[in-house]
Order: C-alpha cells, then structure tokens, then sequence
C-alpha cells in the first residue's frame, strides 16, 4: 500500500513528489504519458510564461535561465532536469477513477494494477481541457474542407503560417490578447470579437518593475476575501503590450459576439458581417477531474471546494494546483511551489512526524 498516490506529473506533481520525498514519505507518481513536464510539453513553442523568472522556481531546484521570461522549450527542460535531480520514479499510468475506502483511497488505472493509498494528491492542470465557445456553424466548420482553418490557442503556433489571411480571434483574454498583438505585428488583418466591456488590460510593467510585483501581496490575503473570484476561478487580466495602440491605428479591429458561423462567412449578434480565413478560439480552459465522482464537492467554476488544499468533503484527497486551494496564487507557478510543501508538511504531521521541514 502506497503512502500517497500524486495524479499528475506537471510543475504541481513533480514539486510535491520531491517535498515528499525530502521528508521519507513513500509516494507513486503517475502521469498518461509518462513524462514530466505535463502541459509545458504540448504549450506552443513561441509561447512565454508571464511571469518574470524569480516566480518560476520549484522547491528545492531554482530556475537558472537568464531571461526575464522564460520560453516554454527552456521551462520544459528545467522540469525534466527538476524530475531527474531529484530521481522522481514517474510511472506511465492513467488514472481513470478515485474511490474513498474506509481507511484510505482506492486508484483504478486504466493500464496497469489498482492502487490504494492513505492519501491521493490531486496535480492535474487545465490546459489539456480547452473550452470551445459555443457558436452555431463552428463545429462544422472545423470538420469540413473548405471553411476558415479553426483551432484554439491551445494550439496556435505563431503567426507566420497565416501571412496574407484574414484572422478572427474569439475573446479578449490573455491568450486573445496576446495572439491579437502578434498578428498586428506581422501585418495581418485582425478582428477580435469580444462580449460587451473592454478587455481587461493592464501593463506589463509599472515605474520599471513587472506588475506582479505590485499585486503579489494582494495573493497572500486571506482567501475569504476572494469569495466570488475563488468561486468562479481565477481570471487574472490580460497583459497591453501594444494591443491599445493596434486599436487606435486600426491594426486591430473589434467586433460584437458572434451569432454564427457560415462557413468562411461570420454573422455577428448586431447583424454585420465578416469574411475569415482563420478563427481562433481563445477561450480559455477548464479544470477537470473525470476520475473524481462527483460527490467530490465542487465549485461553480468547476473546480473542486478544497480548505488549505484538502477536499472540503474528502478528507485525504488533496490539490495543488487548483484555481485558490489555499490563496489566491493556488494555479500558478509561485502558488503550485508554496502549496507543495504546503501539503507535503500537512501529510507528514497526519503521519505522525514533528515539526516537519520540507
């Protein structure tokens, strides 16, 4: 019988795998494709992170790069050499169902033995699960020859693919803000289309220091002060490096909602009308657990109710990673860092161990 099962071996899997191990306890690591990295070994290359590099550091193994941010070739690597520092025994296993027992948990895999443990830490991200607006005519356009090229940014690999066509970007979140910005700069013709309100921009920096710095005390705030946001899921703002002034120069161009997709023709809710040769849709993402039942409680926004990282109603099953698990911070790389040896600490005193340092 394992100790602990950890689901996941992306920054939040790999950093309490090695908390863990740092303090004796026996784990088993599982991940689908048996590589560490999770979601940083399928992002898009061109990507960067958005936050500067002093925030990237997992415990125990700091970030060496020497750029502000770091690419996402050079922060999966730093994964894979974080998991081969600390010889993690990552094990290729995906799990399809968690079952509370009366002692413990039971961890079915679809290849390979069950597992029961005392703990399961739950390091699954989102970026494997995509959100596809909802619009008429667009699934069939994505399935038919002949229709605008449809992907979600997910999957957007740069511009340069798309010189000379006609882009339609869907949301005016991070991601849709971002990949607006690199359309302008290459020179093609860009239509966002956005719900009512401007986009949530602020700059990427403030009296020459990254922005972070100036909110990052908010993050460390007591949770309850977060109500509707932590209920919802954190959505933090997008980043205006230039997307104001592509406005103004009319580099990039901003519609209404769309009521439908016609093949390479787009008819917006006030009735105008559009020709595209890209769409893309930059939607967002969403946290799922489908090996949790769904008894597991949750949010509205879909992720689980967690107290100090644990399972409002399944004591044992842990998060880390998750949209405010213990702060505001929880889903990102400074909060996934924090809240590993968070929980690592949290299981060695339920196992008996005094005053543990992970």
């Amino acid at each position: 019988m394992e100790t602990v099962v950890i689901i996941g071996a992306g920054p939040a899997g790999l950093a309490t795998a090695v908390c863990l191990k740092r303090l004796g306890i026996k784990f088993a690591l599982l991940d689908r494709t048996g590589k560490a990295g999770g979601s940083f070994c399928r992002m898009p290359r061109a990507m960067r992170l958005l936050s500067p590099r002093a925030y990237v550091s997992m415990p125990h193994w700091p970030y060496s790069g020497r750029e502000e941010y770091p690419g996402i070739p050079l922060y999966e690597q730093y994964l894979q050499e974080y998991a081969a520092q600390f010889e993690l025994p990552l094990e290729q296993k995906e799990v399809v169902e968690v079952k509370k027992l009366p002692e413990g948990f039971e961890v079915r895999c679809r290849n390979g033995p069950d597992l029961r443990c005392r703990f399961v830490i739950t390091a699954t991200g989102v970026f494997s699960n995509p959100v596809w607006p909802q619009i008429p005519g667009l699934t069939l356009a994505r399935s038919e020859a002949g229709n605008p090229v449809v992907l979600h940014a997910q999957d957007w690999s740069g511009a340069s693919p798309f010189a000379g066509r006609r882009i339609l970007i869907v949301g005016a979140g991070i991601s849709g803000v971002s990949i607006a910005e690199e359309c302008a700069r290459a020179g093609l013709y860009v239509l966002v289309s956005r719900r009512p309100g401007h986009p949530l921009l602020v700059p990427p920096r403030l009296l020459g220091r990254d922005i972070l710095n100036w909110f990052r005390p908010v993050e460390f705030l007591p949770r309850t002060i977060f109500g509707s946001i932590c209920r919802s899921g954190v959505h933090p703002p997008a980043y205006n490096n230039g997307y104001r002034k592509f406005i103004a120069n009319g580099q990039i161009r901003e519609s209404v909602e769309i009521a439908e997709v016609a093949g390479r023709v787009v008819n917006f809710v006030d009735g105008s009308r559009e020709e595209a040769d890209v769409i893309i849709a930059a939607t967002g993402y969403r946290y799922e657990t489908p090996f949790l039942p769904d008894e597991v409680a949750r949010a509205p926004g879909g992720h689980p109710l967690s107290k100090r990282c644990e399972s409002e109603n399944w004591p044992g099953l842990f998060f880390v990673g998750s949209s405010c698990a213990r702060r505001l911070d929880s889903e990102f790389l400074r909060g996934i860092a924090s809240d590993a040896a968070f929980v690592a600490r949290r299981i060695a005193r339920r196992l008996g161990f005094k005053n543990p340092q992970s």
